[in-house]
């Protein structure tokens, strides 16, 4: 069964020289093409920011005007907006209570033009920033 999954979504040249292998090489072929799929989908990583900390894409800015013309990247310039996609449990205060987050996931926030710490994710760009270092909520 699991030898016919796999072959299912293989293409057709492959289909054919997968045909000619004896079963014992099928078998063997069937468990590489499973075991790289599983590696595949656990590639991708999730981030919990920590304290009061807040992860954030920052929006791409529009490469075209309203009546289409294209622009450079060098005219474009950096986006001040971007969208929350984790939020850290909440900052603390002396005596150890937890300062609820003003933010949550999904927010499209007001970000200052610098700061925040860049990291690269899976290829993503992405800023984690205090939470103080966000400038608004955008509704």
């Amino acid at each position: 069964r699991l030898s016919f999954v796999m072959l299912s979504s293989l293409t057709r040249t492959t289909a054919r020289t997968v045909a000619a292998l004896t079963p014992v090489a099928l078998q063997t072929a069937s468990r590489v093409l499973l075991l790289n799929s599983r590696l595949s989908s656990t590639m991708s990583r999730k981030i919990t920011p920590l304290s009061d900390r807040v992860l954030v894409e920052r929006l791409k800015p529009e490469a075209k005007t309203v009546s289409g013309i294209l622009l450079p990247e060098q005219a474009v310039g950096k986006v001040n907006e971007g969208k929350v996609l984790a939020v850290g449990p909440g900052g603390r205060k002396s005596d150890g209570t937890v300062i609820p987050m003003s933010v949550k996931k999904g927010d499209k926030v007001l970000l200052p033009e610098y700061g925040g710490m860049t990291v690269k994710i899976d290829d993503q760009e992405l800023v984690i920033f205090h939470e103080d270092d966000i400038l608004g909520i955008l509704e």
